[in-house]
């Protein structure tokens, strides 16, 4: 009987120490000044593309262009307060249709925030965001280049406008 219980906790143990060691090796935690190196890495992203980079408590948002804009690719860090692994992690990546067809498109992470990605064919020049309380935030964003844009997640409204204060169009995706 006692053996058959030192047998039990060893193999506890041994569960226990394999579970805690895979979720060590399952991903590292990114720190806000790492951010691009690592999507550079992940994506295999040419050292010659351009990046717009933004980073908020919750999400991190990076957009990487070629010269011509007729090429991109995105990335999206959600942060993580775990005490194993804290730091900013990967959630998703890639070329967004809506993004390449010149449009602006709203990433929504629930309780990370949010993060607004565009080559800036319709020359956005500011984000305002409105919380629930009314308190207007006005981010200025230059017309002429693409951007991304990382916004903590406070409710309330977004909007977009040009450089003439006309509202721009854009797409609202929940992501999760």
């Amino acid at each position: 009987m006692r053996r058959r219980t030192r047998y039990l906790l060893y193999g506890i143990a041994a569960a226990a120490a394999a579970a805690l060691g895979l979720g060590l090796l399952a991903g590292h935690g990114v720190s806000a000044g790492e951010l691009e190196r690592d999507a550079r890495e992940r994506q295999k992203i040419d050292a010659a593309w351009s990046v717009s980079e933004s980073v908020d408590s919750g999400v991190a948002a990076l957009l990487f262009y070629d010269e011509s804009r007729g090429g991109h690719t995105c990335a999206v860090y959600l942060r993580e307060e775990s005490a194993l692994d804290p730091g900013y992690h990967f959630h998703m990546g890639g070329a967004r249709e809506g993004i390449s067809e010149g449009g602006v498109e709203l990433l929504e992470f629930g309780g990370n925030g949010s993060a607004i990605l565009s080559l800036n064919a319709q020359r956005v020049a500011r984000v305002e965001l409105t919380s629930s309380e009314g308190v207007v935030t006005v981010i200025e964003v230059d017309p002429d280049q693409p951007f991304a844009v990382a916004l903590p997640a406070v409710g309330g409204s977004i909007a977009m406008y040009d450089a003439l204060v006309e509202a721009v169009p854009f797409s609202c995706i929940i992501v999760g």
